[in-house]
């Protein structure tokens, strides 16, 4: 009850929903106030009861992901005469909390769901950071002293497993070579594989966008049996005498995981691997990777030691990793540490025979098994990588819009509809894994949320002014509408009523042979699940040299291409969460070499991710990103 008030509003956060009844931690639920972000300096938030009330307790119920907002917060009570009767001041941030007023503000701190818990502790330097800091999941089952996984290692019916890892894993699920042989070993066990890396993740750290799930949480979400765990590459750089640190924290790493209890009934088995060696690619403008690799050395013993007191599988990728470099006679990797895809072939040939305990080879007959894995692999990628973050769970996910529709309302309904999806193409595997055929059925992917257009007045945020005029006219009208300078001239090259791909386009550049090359955008600003998924690079041929585009040739399909540059005889793409290099070999104008050449770009806010790639005088690529909060 009351009237609440509160010093900026962000958004259909207003004051009153503090006291809706909704306690979700989760902001996507629409149950939270927020102050703007460029609001008052000391952000404050009051609710007047219109009378005199005995209060004898206070709850308060925080934001997951920014709990460090609240830290050193002061409550204040107040009389009818606005005579304040009781203070309390620096209070640390809770994640939920009771202050009980008739006990001179005893404070007792909970857990999101109302169980005991401690206050929150934030470990970054400024509050709400793009980064939250991971914090301790308080709802963690508490493993019993001593235990340990059942040994050797061996995949179970119906097993869900976890990939987490750094650069390593988040690479291979782009190839798929690790699930295809694994998946060949492993028919009629109906064994799902769900790949959860990020390439700056490290075994203690998980960066997300702001309002992500933390790890801990999507392991629960998938209901993981089994854990494979890639680590120690990023921590290498720490240098040999962290070493000791990194197994202290890879045998914390083990307890939580465990403590998750994922699947809801036992303890992940998990599988520690070590890091791979730095390859000697005879490059003089990469490092050689000896001073690397003593380091790596360190790290790959202090993952066996691990593994041994906690108790759990370890495989040793370091010095087999070694051996494949030496025995090639090309590189394997495109910088001394990021494999190519025959080097992630070559490393799931030996990571599947550790695992599976006989060898295992890959082979062309291997191709429609690894299709079906890519398939899959692409529709989790977009649920677990979700593009356009801010908007699913971030900053802008509580936006409210016709009949106080949010974005979070409608896009988070699009992760599910992922999840089904990835399901879907999980028993098209196991049937090309046994040789038969399957048609992927989609039918029960649950329909998207129909979304009201703010198009018209609809809306509290449709805007005559935004719309403009809604009839758009043709590319050679616009030209009448040009001021040209003078002795120039404006002719109309291409435009979508001759070529429908030609959507959206975001840069554009002429190649040495005439043509002109374009990024295409139709599935602004992220692809939405059961559509196409149509983002392409575009090549509009002038073959009579008339000034107009004849055809067109589509170049490759790339998802949210932002910007491109020709380099090395093809062409590199931002497609965040990645810098992506394709290359025609054949001659046929489309791409039959892909290269994911950078990784962990920020795909919060797609339109404002690393956009227009340029050389620079200096022979360097250059490219900028936008600032969206």
């Amino acid at each position: 009850e009351g009237k609440a008030t509160q010093s900026s509003t962000m958004g259909s956060a207003v004051a009153a929903k503090a006291l809706d009844g909704n306690k979700s931690s989760d902001w996507g639920k629409g149950g939270q106030t927020h102050t703007a972000n460029a609001g008052t300096e000391n952000p404050w938030w009051e609710v007047d009861l219109g009378r005199a009330v005995d209060v004898e307790k206070v709850g308060i119920w925080n934001r997951q992901g920014f709990e460090g907002r609240l830290e050193d917060f002061t409550l204040t009570l107040l009389d009818a005469n606005r005579k304040e009767v009781f203070r309390l001041t620096n209070v640390a941030a809770p994640f939920a909390m009771e202050i009980d007023i008739k006990n001179k503000g005893k404070q007792e701190y909970l857990t999101f769901d109302g169980k005991p818990g401690v206050p929150y502790k934030s470990t970054s330097k400024s509050v709400g950071s793009d980064s939250p800091p991971q914090v301790e999941d308080l709802t963690l089952v508490e493993v019993p002293a001593g235990y340990r996984d059942p040994l050797p290692f061996a995949f179970q019916q119906d097993d869900v497993v976890a990939i987490l890892g750094n650069g390593l894993p988040d690479r291979m699920q782009h190839d798929g070579w690790l699930e295809t042989l694994l998946q060949s070993e492993l028919q009629g066990k109906q064994v799902r594989f769900r790949n959860m890396s990020a390439s700056g993740d490290r075994v203690d750290s998980f960066p997300r966008s702001k309002g992500a799930a933390t790890i801990t949480e999507y392991l629960r979400h998938v209901k993981a049996d089994v854990v494979l765990a890639f680590f120690g590459y990023n921590e290498s750089f720490e240098g040999v005498k962290k070493a000791d640190e990194y197994q202290r924290k890879l045998v914390d790493f083990v307890k939580k995981t465990r403590g998750s209890k994922a699947n809801g009934k036992s303890f992940p088995r998990i599988v520690l691997f070590s890091p791979i060696a730095h390859e000697d690619t005879g490059n003089k403008n990469v490092p050689d990777g000896k001073a690397h690799n003593i380091q790596l050395a360190a790290y790959t013993k202090a993952t066996a030691a691990a593994a041994r007191e906690a108790g759990v599988a370890y495989v040793d990728l370091f010095h087999p990793s070694l051996q494949m470099f030496k025995e090639s006679s090309t590189p394997l990797t495109i910088n001394g540490v990021h494999l190519t895809e025959e080097g992630n072939k070559q490393l799931a040939e030996i990571i599947s025979s550790a695992l599976a305990g006989h060898q295992v080879s890959a082979s062309q007959t291997l191709e429609p098994l690894r299709s079906a894995v890519l398939d899959k692999n692409y529709k989790w990628n977009n649920r677990y990588r979700a593009r356009d973050g801010n908007d699913v769970w971030g900053g802008r996910s509580i936006l409210a819009f016709t009949n106080d529709q949010t974005n979070a309302v409608v896009l988070q309904h699009e992760l599910s509809m992922l999840d089904v999806m990835t399901n879907n193409r999980d028993a098209r595997i196991w049937a090309v894994a046994r040789g038969e055929d399957f048609k992927v059925d989609d039918s029960n992917v649950p329909a998207p949320v129909k979304v009201i257009s703010n198009v018209g007045g609809g809306s509290k945020s449709s805007s005559a002014v935004k719309e403009g005029n809604l009839n758009y006219i043709s590319g050679a009208e616009g030209i009448e509408h040009m001021a040209v300078a003078d002795g120039f001239e404006v002719s109309l090259f291409a435009d979508e009523k001759q070529f429908p791909e030609l959507v959206n386009p975001v840069q554009m550049q002429f190649d040495t042979k005439g043509r002109l090359w374009a990024a295409v955008w139709p599935t602004y600003p992220k692809w939405e699940p059961l559509k196409e998924m149509n983002d392409a690079l575009l090549i509009l041929h002038d073959d009579n040299n008339d000034g107009k585009a004849d055809r067109v040739t589509e170049f490759a399909r790339i998802q949210n291409p932002l910007g491109f540059e020709f380099w090395n005889g093809g062409v590199l793409v931002a497609s965040a969460p990645e810098i992506v290099f394709l290359k025609d070999t054949d001659g046929d104008d489309v791409a039959d070499v892909r290269t994911v050449m950078l990784q962990g770009l920020d795909s919060s806010d797609t339109h404002h991710a690393a956009n227009n790639l340029i050389y620079g005088p200096d022979g360097a690529i250059y490219w900028q990103s936008g600032v969206f909060m």
